[in-house]
């Protein structure tokens, strides 16, 4: 048998606020059964879906590596440059 929490319950045991719980329920991102006032809460489904909410936001926030392109001694006389302008222009550099 599934074990099920109230939303309370699960907020408080899981230390997440209760509008939290309450918002993730009405985007049906945390299966519940409503009764009344009450949320009836599937505990492992949940985790699961805190879990996976969790490696999104990992995902979300790691930082973007830059390349960069050292590009230094390479232009030494006009004709460089404008060859290189012109590569720019074109979108080929």
């Amino acid at each position: 048998m599934k074990q099920r929490m109230t939303l309370k319950e699960f907020a408080e045991s899981h230390n997440i606020l209760k509008g939290t719980v309450k918002r993730l329920c009405k985007k049906n991102v945390i299966e519940y059964h409503k009764d009344g006032p009450r949320y009836s809460i599937d505990v492992d489904q949940a985790e699961q879906a805190l879990k996976e909410l969790d490696n999104q936001q990992r995902i979300i926030n790691t930082p973007i590596k830059r390349v960069t392109q050292h590009r230094h001694g390479q232009i030494k006389t006009e004709a460089d440059f404008l060859r290189e302008w012109e590569k720019l222009k074109n979108g080929i550099a």
